[in-house]
């Protein structure tokens, strides 16, 4: 293992009783330096049978760089000698001693060094095509063994808030080191709070055109009103609204834009229901009116129908309802007498459960709010059976045109083990970036993905009120790998 080492400063330190000064810090039994080193001198040597030479190398010593010179070392025999180093790491420069490694010539020493002794080649072409909500980080020149290997690009998750900048050969003090590409804050002079309510505008119908509304810019730091325009209309095709859009602690502007007309979803809105003379009365039965179906691309008529009753419930009308932009259909339902369909409130916070032991072959479900006779209730938790290759997905409410909606969870394929066949990797380290007002950063971890281990990066997370993170963590429970999310307490 590379060392860092204490620096002749420390010893002088030590025999005036001063402490350090200048451009250099202590850390325990390191020192560091902020200052980039001298080019190394040239020395001359001659060959001398059973030894070599030790390059000379600057020292930071009282303040300013001083030279050391070279020296032989006896060689050793099936061992290599791997060459110091000064190493920058930000705006830090850390001495890594030189040191003997195993594995050398067995008729004698060989010198290693960790540094390219010739220019990176030219980067090799790479066509990845694009990935919506990816990034491709392009392959890179590596020195590896003391010649130059490929490594191929990949891609990463876009950050709404962080562009990626390259890494990069960079020549320090004669020598060629590897600067790692990192993500950082993107360039940002837009908006930080939602935009004013959208003005009210009255356009008089024209035949052929549509109107587009107008909307709130950001301008010079301000908001200002463009109204809105006619467009001519286009055949086949729908013009989607643009819409502004909170992404983290910005806000994004979605620009509106002309598609094909998807037949799937109406592109006019449902004519007015038809009357249907209500037919006489039907014992322990209930009339559902009739009602409009969007139908390859034209509305067509569906004739009312007669429904069994259900017992202490009573029928709610289906009703089409305009979501995104598109006409959706909400089928009828039938609810608790008394209560609505849908929840008129919030779900409440999760109930905390103590997560139970673990039970072989079965996936513990959590519990959930429920919707019943117009108030929330409780559902605990429960087991299911698990299914090979698959993983449980939990519903959860959304809201969806202005009502709570609960989506079921299901289970999907995972296209691998469902469960880590191996131990996880150490964590990887991160460098915890600069403090973000109301966020908290959580630490990036490893995922076991479609049968194999992958990095996922820390992020942040809005603080909330009277509340610490949790962080997750991965947990053996009954001879298998889980992992428990983190959660705010």
């Amino acid at each position: 293992m590379l060392k860092e080492v204490l620096f002749g400063l420390v010893i002088a330190a030590a025999m005036t009783g001063c402490p350090a000064q200048g451009n250099v810090r202590m850390h325990g039994s390191a020192t560091i330096v902020y200052q980039e080193p001298p080019q190394p001198q040239v020395e001359k040597q001659i060959e001398r049978p059973g030894y070599f030479w030790v390059k000379g190398r600057w020292d930071w010593q009282n303040n300013q760089w001083q030279w050391l010179d070279g020296r032989y070392e006896l060689a050793r025999q099936g061992s290599q000698w791997r060459e110091g180093r000064w190493e920058r790491r930000g705006k830090q420069w850390h001495w890594i001693a030189g040191e003997w490694i195993a594995g050398g010539s067995i008729g004698g020493t060989v010198v290693v060094s960790e540094y390219p002794d010739s220019e990176p080649p030219v980067p090799q072409a790479e066509d990845p095509g694009s990935r919506q909500g990816q990034v491709w980080i392009t392959g890179r020149w590596e020195w590896k063994g003391g010649k130059w290997a490929w490594s191929a690009g990949r891609w990463e998750a876009d950050r709404d808030e962080e562009m990626w900048k390259p890494g990069r050969w960079d020549k320090q003090g004669g020598r060629w080191v590897w600067i790692e590409g990192s993500w950082s804050e993107r360039p940002y002079d837009g908006p930080a709070s939602a935009p004013p309510p959208v003005k009210v505008e009255r356009p008089v119908a024209k035949r052929g055109q549509i109107w587009i509304a107008g909307r709130w810019e950001w301008n010079g730091g301000t908001w200002a009103w463009t109204a809105g325009r006619w467009e001519v209309v286009r055949a086949k095709e729908v013009f989607t609204p643009g819409r502004w859009e909170q992404r983290g602690r910005r806000w994004v502007w979605i620009e509106g834009s002309w598609g094909a007309v998807d037949l799937a979803y109406p592109d006019k809105d449902p004519p007015a229901a038809r009357y249907e003379p209500k037919p006489s009365p039907k014992t322990g039965n209930v009339w559902i009116a009739g009602r409009w179906e969007w139908k390859g691309g034209k509305w067509e008529w569906s004739a009312g129908r007669w429904e069994r009753e259900q017992t202490n419930k009573k029928w709610v009308d289906g009703k089409w309802e305009k979501q995104g932009g598109k006409w959706v259909w909400n089928e009828g339902s039938w609810v608790d007498a008394g209560g609505s369909a849908y929840p008129d409130k919030d779900p409440p916070v999760a109930k905390y459960e103590p997560k139970p032991s673990p039970k072989a072959g079965n996936v513990w479900i959590a519990g959930r709010w429920e919707w019943k006779g117009g108030k929330w209730e409780w559902s605990a938790g429960r087991w299911e059976r698990e299914q090979t290759n698959k993983k449980w997905v939990d519903g959860k409410w959304e809201k969806q045109g202005g009502k709570w909606v609960w989506t079921e969870g299901s289970w999907v394929d995972v296209g691998g083990a469902a469960y880590p066949d191996k131990d996880p990797p150490a964590a990887k380290y991160e460098p915890r970036p600069s403090p973000k007002a109301g966020n908290v950063w959580v630490k990036g971890r490893w995922e076991w993905k479609g049968g194999t281990w992958g990095w996922s990066a820390g992020r942040w997370e809005r603080e909330q009120a009277n509340k610490k993170w949790v962080d997750g963590r991965w947990e053996k429970q009954g001879g298998k790998w889980m992992w428990t999310e983190g959660r705010w307490e």
